[in-house]
């Protein structure tokens, strides 16, 4: 949920922002979902960005839409691997390396596997 002031410009982003490049997200989210979540934001007016987890940016439209646009990327790239029938965990690979310890000390509820199956999943739906 996020929630905006339209007297002062600020928004605050709760949980969507994060960081402009994702990286693990856990299994109950959904990429499609969260771009769906930022193009809603970015049709209106706000400045700067308070996240809860990364904290106050000045130029929080520029921001969000850096996010954005990182994973429209990531989307395209997910989707052509797809198609080209690398199997999830080779996308994976592929595309996220290396191992992030959250995934490790969540027991996998958060990982990189989560965003590559939510962008399958969600060519689907």
């Amino acid at each position: 949920m996020s929630f905006l002031n339209e007297k002062t410009g600020q928004l605050f982003s709760g949980d969507l922002f994060v960081a402009p490049k994702t990286k693990v997200i856990m299994d109950s989210e959904s990429i499609p979902l969260i771009m769906a979540s930022l193009r809603k934001l970015l049709k209106y007016d706000f400045d700067s960005l308070f996240c809860s987890h990364s904290g106050y940016f000045e130029n929080g439209r520029e921001m969000i839409e850096k996010k954005l646009q990182n994973l429209e990327k990531l989307t395209l790239k997910v989707q052509s691997m797809n198609r080209e029938g690398l199997s999830v965990d080779e996308i994976k690979q592929k595309i996220f390396p290396l191992d992030y310890p959250i995934i490790g000390f969540s027991e996998n509820q958060w990982d990189s596997r989560h965003v590559v199956t939510s962008i399958i999943e969600g060519e689907h739906q």
